[in-house]
């Protein structure tokens, strides 16, 4: 089913909003309640200072976000994935 330029998820704020408003924190702040748990698996937890720590954490939050920020985008333009009014959330 093709779709008109106006009915697609890049032209509708809604999508934006919940991209930035729900999606990023929620997966900023799992991805760092992640890092944070495996840290002492590594032997930077024992050996390295504070800050070399704090560094590496937040430095794989970030990138674990970025992966997590193009996987969805990835599956909006494959689904091609409408509005957010139109979006099935089961």
């Amino acid at each position: 089913m093709l779709r008109r330029v106006s009915e697609m998820w890049c032209h509708d704020p809604k999508v934006w909003r919940f991209v930035f408003a729900r999606y990023l924190p929620a997966l900023a702040v799992l991805n760092a309640l992640w890092e944070v748990a495996q840290l002492p698996l590594y032997t930077l937890w024992w050996e390295a200072p504070p800050l070399s720590i704090a560094y590496a954490a937040l430095h794989c939050t970030l990138g674990d976000v970025l992966i997590g920020v193009g996987a969805l985008l990835a599956a909006l333009i494959v689904t091609r994935a409408g509005a957010l009014c139109d979006w099935h959330w089961i």
